[in-house]
């Protein structure tokens, strides 16, 4: 029942029910067109792949590179409460489990 009100108020507040980054999903579908669910974060997280520069991921991401193979548009954050409950803002400006 929970899990159903937060789909109406998503839907009621943004207009999609599509998550954006750092937003918590189950499968792609959850997630905006470009984006990929990470299963592996709790809850699951929204996040872009293969971004090459600042400006390739949304205006509330920031692109990082865990290492030289990949690199992934992640939620910004310049304190805790900017990030979903279970995640906290890193020294990077971006909120991880």
């Amino acid at each position: 029942m929970a899990r159903l009100i937060g789909l109406i108020l998503s839907l009621t507040l943004s207009g999609s029910a599509l998550a954006t980054i750092g937003d918590a999903c189950q499968s792609n579908d959850d997630c905006g067109k470009k984006e990929h669910c990470i299963l592996e974060f709790n809850q699951g997280y929204c996040a872009q792949f293969d971004c090459s520069e600042e400006t390739s991921c949304s205006s509330n991401a920031k692109c990082m590179a865990p290492d030289a193979s990949f690199t992934v548009c992640l939620k910004k954050c310049s304190k805790n409460s900017d990030c979903r409950t279970g995640y906290r803002c890193y020294e990077q400006g971006v909120c991880l489990p």
